[in-house]
Order: structure tokens, then sequence, then C-alpha cells
């Protein structure tokens, strides 16, 4: 876009996560005076306008101002169009602006990039962070009361009947006390029930019959048994984790 001075500018449509950013580059020539206003039509809070303003001011690191700076001035200064000085990154010989919206303030960060050529005309780079990025990322949920509890139970069925418990007892253990949201530590002393210490693999696995042998007669009530009956298996203390018993050979 060409305005009807020597001010030079084009527009570009930016977008980033869904959100239109609309940017203008500018480059004003020298004791130019640049018709800033017509740059602001549909001026939104997603606007910004960056360049070479070539207007010396104090505002802005200079010794002294001239006519061309108090237009940028009295420009930024206008409530009516409500653009806002940013930031600004040079020095007498690189008058760089950035001008953007209120709202977008907060979320933009100016800065030069030394001349790639020696020429001495420096690169502006802009950096924009959407205002969503500094919220905490969102937590996973489920809908349990949609789950498919009947296949959930049968996968559960089929995986406790085809464990073999007593080649992979450890990781039985941690898998049902995962089931039952319980926390597993490596046992680093020797294993104490009802006082005694058990010294012997024959030692746990007579504990361990005896405790099997109790689990396997026990019966609830019929009530507790209807209530219960379509849960998991996993979540019942009085539920077999045996499909058969252990013979006096495996022991």
């Amino acid at each position: 876009m060409t305005s009807s001075d020597s001010l030079e500018a084009i527009e570009l449509r930016v977008w980033k996560r869904n959100i239109g950013y609309r940017v203008s580059f500018l480059y004003n020539p020298p004791r130019n005076k640049p018709d800033l206003n017509s740059l602001l039509h549909d001026w939104n809070k997603h606007s910004f306008i960056l360049g070479d303003f070539n207007a010396p001011s104090t505002r802005w690191g200079y010794v002294q101002n001239c006519t061309v700076g108090y237009l940028v001035e009295d420009f930024i200064e206008n409530s009516t169009a409500s653009s806002t000085f940013l930031s600004y990154r040079g020095a007498s010989s690189h008058p760089d602006l950035l001008l953007a919206h209120p709202n977008l303030t907060p979320f933009v960060y100016h800065h030069l990039v030394q001349a790639p050529g020696g020429d001495g005309h420096k690169i502006l780079s802009v950096i924009i962070s959407n205002p969503g990025e500094t919220h905490a990322p969102r937590v996973t949920r489920w809908n349990l009361k949609k789950a498919n509890w009947e296949k959930y139970a049968s996968l559960t069925n089929t995986l406790l009947e085809n464990f073999d418990y007593r080649k992979d007892g450890s990781k039985a253990f941690r898998l049902i006390s995962a089931l039952n949201g319980k926390q597993t530590q490596p046992c680093k002393q020797p294993m104490k029930v009802g006082g005694k210490i058990l010294t012997s693999d024959l030692d746990i696995a007579k504990i361990f019959l005896k405790y099997y042998h109790k689990v396997s007669n026990f019966r609830p009530r019929r009530q507790i048994r209807k209530r219960e009956i379509n849960s998991p298996p996993v979540n019942q203390k009085w539920d077999r984790l045996f499909s058969a018993p252990f013979s006096d050979e495996e022991f």
C-alpha cells in the first residue's frame, strides 16, 4: 500500500492458533510526513504496525525532536485511534518502532537482529505469545458413567484367570495393588506374619496356603453378593483370585 505521500506499507494477515493478526510493515523515507491514519482501517485488538518510521524523537532515544517525530507522537497518543507505543530498539540511525493495540501489549516482544550484510539495515523481529498459553494445562478427565463396565469385568477376569501366580507372584501383587489404588514398595526386610518371621520359601508357602484356604471358604452375606455381583472381581475382598486350589506337590 502506498498513501498519497511517500509512505510505503505492506499489510499481512497472519494466523496463529485460530487467531488472525493484522500486521502492517512500513517504511517512511527521511523528512516525509506520513499519513499514519491511513493504516487504521479495520484496526482491532489483533493489529500492530512496525517498521522504519524515520521519526526522531526524544521519547525513543533521540537527542532532539523533529516534525515527523511529533507527528508519530500525536498518532500514538490519539485516544480515538487506540494505538499504543509499545517499544523501540534503536539509535539515531535506526528509528525502528512497533505500535500495537493496547490489548496486545503484554503479549508482544520486539527486538532488532544485526544486519546480515553489513549495510546498516537491521531486521525487526516480533514474537507474539497467545494469551491462552499462560494458562495451566488442562487435566484429562474420564466419564466413568459411559464406561463399558461389562467389558472391563470380562477382560479383568480373563487376565486374572490366565495369570501364573506361581511364577509371577510379585507381578501379580503389584497389579492387584495398582488396581486397588495402592502403592507398593519393594520389601527389603524379612516378611513378618503374626509375630513370626518367615525365613524360608517353605514358611512363606505354608502361610500363603493357610491364607488362601481361608479366603476360598469365605462366603459373604447374600445381600452383599447381590449388591456387588456386577462389580469387577478385583475390587471385592471376598473374591477368589485363583481359578483352582494349589496341590500339595506345587507347594
